[in-house]
């Protein structure tokens, strides 16, 4: 009895393993114009640095502290990051994926 217990619950968790890793693999982001349910919270987002992570990116706007903050890490304060691979999954959310 406990063996054929032991052998469900097995197979139910490997069950449950996979479809949650292919819910997982099919998330997809709403984004900020596709959430209609938490409009405050976007609000208080936008303005924070995380908010802002983006811009910093791109030199059009880009404050004295950012510049700072780049040519302590060794990269060019004048350079547009806004499209490098390496920067991008940081400064955005769901980078690479469907709705990202």
């Amino acid at each position: 009895m406990k063996r054929n217990f032991a052998i469900c619950f097995l197979v139910f968790s490997i069950i449950l393993l996979f479809t949650s890793i292919s819910s997982a693999r099919r998330a997809i982001y709403e984004g900020l114009n596709g959430c209609k349910c938490h409009k405050a919270e976007i609000d208080d987002w936008k303005v924070s640095r995380h908010g802002t992570a983006l811009v910093t990116l791109t030199t059009q706007g880009r404050t004295d502290h950012v510049k700072k903050v780049l040519r302590s890490i060794k990269l060019d304060e004048d350079k547009d990051y806004s499209k490098d691979k390496k920067c991008m999954p940081c400064h955005t959310t769901g980078y690479d994926e469907p709705g990202g």
